[in-house]
């Protein structure tokens, strides 16, 4: 976990958890203090003033907490940040932490809604050390709350690391509601810079977190969401789902381009073909993926170079696909040939009002070969203009090539 500095936090509990009893809501928390944990450390603000040069990261924050924290964990590398107002945005702002000064000049002044501020030099930094547990913590059983405990034995005090379980207390804290609005809260006493947060299962049974959101600020009222904590995701995604090739991943991060940047493809342990896609958003800050040695690859979609309008494939008059492209399993006969399968066709001299199948089974269907790769919106399909028949339900597949189909889902009527 990205250092950070605060007081308060919160493991909010979401996901899907191990065990099935009552209790099975279980953990331990311990967290992790960062080595450049410094005394007396301030920031002088410089309103309405900026310094102009290439940040070193630039990131979107809600308080100005995150801002600082994340400047004052490079302390070598970061001292100082511009926090700018966001057009259009009501709550959020643009962090953009910088490195030392090119030269002695101060802040700009500007009318635009920034504030400067310069870290002044830190007194005291202690290494790294455990706050809540270990042999030494900081935290007291009355700083750890929750929001409902399951009784007296599985208390807060319960969730430091290791904890045993005997004397009629459980190895772990466990909630007294099973839903996913649970949530753990550590006060730090002071505002502190944190390098990590661990959890760990129950001792005395097979009840654990799997996932959980990470939540944190300087009091009850400015709380900031770190993200969502998942084994080996680093970021959370806005929809994970399981494919069986690249082609539907990256078409679905194609189709919400204003909210999905990029997606992770992972391999899902036990599985032959199966992965799992993970549709990511615009990068929090300006940092490369993450090398891993995991089997899991990244794709960073590049900026458009051109878009064109909604406009129809197949049918319309003004379409890409030529008769040659359209096949199909069997036909009729030629005057119900796939050539007939364009929308609103009607009977004429040259055939009948429908692509029409030569073998009645439900092992049918017909291609379209769009010539490139390119993204679809919709598929529309229609009855024969001069009889009553019409498809009820269909299957829709896509892919590269003939080798690598995969199935979108079932249409019905």
């Amino acid at each position: 976990m990205v250092n950070m500095k605060l007081r308060l936090v919160i493991l909010y509990i979401t996901c899907t958890l191990a065990g099935t009893s009552a209790q099975s809501r279980s953990t331990h928390i311990g967290i992790s203090l960062s080595k450049y944990q410094c005394k007396n450390e301030t920031y002088f603000k410089f309103p309405h003033a900026e310094v102009l040069e290439n940040p070193l990261k630039a990131f979107k924050v809600r308080t100005h907490t995150r801002c600082r924290a994340s400047c004052s964990v490079i302390p070598d590398e970061c001292k100082s940040y511009n926090l700018r107002k966001i057009e259009g945005e009501k709550h959020i702002k643009m962090c953009e932490l910088l490195g030392p000064y090119l030269t002695i000049e101060a802040p700009t002044a500007t009318p635009d809604d920034v504030d400067h501020y310069l870290r002044e030099i830190p007194v005291e930094c202690r290494e790294n050390e455990q706050l809540i547990s270990g042999d030494r913590f900081y935290v007291a059983d009355s700083g750890l709350t929750a929001s409902t405990t399951h009784s007296s034995s599985h208390g807060t005090q319960r969730s430091r690391l290791d904890t045993q379980a005997g004397g009629g207390q459980t190895g772990a804290w466990s909630v007294g509601t099973n839903n996913i609005n649970q949530w753990i809260q550590a006060d730090l006493g002071e505002v502190r810079v944190v390098a990590g947060v661990v959890t760990q299962g129950r001792q005395d049974m097979g009840q654990w977190v799997k996932s959980y959101k990470f939540i944190y600020g300087e009091t009850e009222n400015d709380l900031e969401e770190y993200g969502m904590v998942l084994p080996e995701v680093l970021e959370n995604p806005l929809k994970a789902f399981k494919v069986l090739t690249n082609t539907r991943c990256e078409a679905s991060c194609s189709v919400i381009p204003d909210e999905c940047k990029s997606y992770n493809l992972r391999k899902i342990e036990g599985e032959k073909h199966m992965k799992m896609c993970e549709l990511l958003g615009p990068y929090l800050t300006v940092e490369y993926p993450t090398a891993t040695l995991d089997d899991v690859d990244h794709y960073l979609r590049e900026a458009l170079v051109e878009c064109r309008e909604n406009k129809q494939m197949i049918s319309g008059d003004d379409f890409y696909v030529a008769d040659a492209g359209i096949t199909a399993s069997t036909t009729h006969s030629h005057s119900h040939g796939t050539q007939r399968s364009r929308l609103d066709t009607q009977a004429d001299g040259g055939g009948t009002g429908a692509w029409c199948v030569g073998t009645r089974d439900i092992h049918q269907w017909i291609q379209a070969d769009l010539g490139e790769i390119v993204i679809v919106t919709g598929v529309v399909t229609q009855g024969r203009q001069a009889g009553g028949q019409w498809v009820k339900s269909y299957k829709f597949i896509y892919g590269e090539t003939e080798n690598d189909l995969e199935e979108y889902g079932m249409v019905r009527e």
